[in-house]
């Protein structure tokens, strides 16, 4: 992808995010975005960056890397505690126990990278392809978490058997974005 596509933005009901990303020195594009909502209020907006765009949850579960999730907070206030407990749940409404077993030291180490979350903080997820997932809160280096299977169970919160909501799985997977952003 041409570097001007790179400094490009999109909008999505009035917020602006990257057409693109790089990770790993690929250009990812846009592949969908949507809002995570809670009683009809948007938390956070939130965008699914891949090199090839796909409509397929399945294989861009075992896809091989470079991927990036983008995690933009519309409020603040949520406390690490309610943040941790919201990471479990996602994980284990699509993990199998012996899953959870094996990732739950992990989780446990992911989940206290983070906060208070604040309102426009931005969490950036880079999945990449010796199976590390890099966590970046506002461009800020927050760690490293290692293994394939973490980014499998990480990425399924969103695009798996049972995702946070169907409407946002089906809008990530809508790469109508790779298309509108070139």
């Amino acid at each position: 992808m041409p570097a001007l596509a790179m400094a490009k933005n999109v909008g999505v009901e009035g917020f602006s995010i990257p057409a693109g990303a790089m990770v790993e020195g690929q250009s990812l594009v846009l592949n969908g975005a949507g809002f995570r909502s809670i009683f009809l209020m948007h938390i956070y907006l939130i965008s699914l960056y891949l090199v090839h765009s796909s409509d397929h949850a399945d294989s861009i579960l075992q896809t091989s890397r470079p991927v990036q999730l983008r995690l933009q907070f519309l409020h603040g206030g949520a406390g690490h505690d309610l943040l941790a407990r919201g990471w479990r749940k996602g994980f284990e409404r699509n993990q199998t126990a012996k899953a959870m077993h094996v990732l739950e030291a992990r989780l446990q180490t992911f989940s206290d990278l983070f906060g208070d979350i604040r309102k426009g903080e931005v969490f950036v997820f880079d999945f990449l392809s010796n199976g590390d997932t890099r966590i970046k809160i506002d461009g800020h280096m927050q760690g490293i978490i290692h293994g394939a299977d973490f980014q499998q169970a990480l990425l399924a919160i969103w695009l798996g058997r049972h995702p946070v909501g169907d409407a946002l799985k089906k809008e990530l997977l809508h790469s109508k974005w790779a298309k509108e952003s070139l």
